[in-house]
């Protein structure tokens, strides 16, 4: 009877041992692609704010070069048309910056993109 009671206590510890391996897995799994994310969000972040800041903003569609991580930025940068204030009048000089970013995921396509708005003169110092 002992011997049936060590197998059917090693079944167990068996199963148990399976489940905790499949849960660690699935945590790791978790972890690179909460990482690579942040570090998605953060490299759209950088490139709204470096092409956010030239003083003289223009129409660009630029791709940036992939990191060594294999994402690979696109920046768009665009005239907004039909910005209106209150009273109706159309607004001039403000452009929206797109930044997209795409990477693989596990064979999988993988696109996160981040938008801004900024007045063409923003970054201009004032002479005086």
């Amino acid at each position: 009877m002992s011997l049936f009671e060590v197998i059917i206590a090693l079944g167990v510890f068996g199963i148990a041992a399976l489940a905790l391996v499949k849960t660690m897995h699935v945590m790791g799994e978790t972890t690179l692609e909460a990482r690579t994310l942040r570090e998605v969000t953060q490299g759209l972040e950088s490139i709204i704010d470096e092409y956010g800041k030239v003083p003289a903003l223009q129409e660009l569609d630029e791709e940036v070069k992939a990191e060594k991580s294999g994402v690979s930025y696109q920046v768009l940068i665009r005239p907004l048309e039909g910005l209106r204030n209150r009273e109706g009048r159309e607004l001039q000089g403000f452009f929206t910056i797109r930044a997209i970013a795409k990477w693989k995921n596990n064979g999988q396509p993988m696109e996160l993109q981040a938008e801004t708005i900024r007045f063409v003169n923003a970054f201009v110092p004032i002479g005086g």
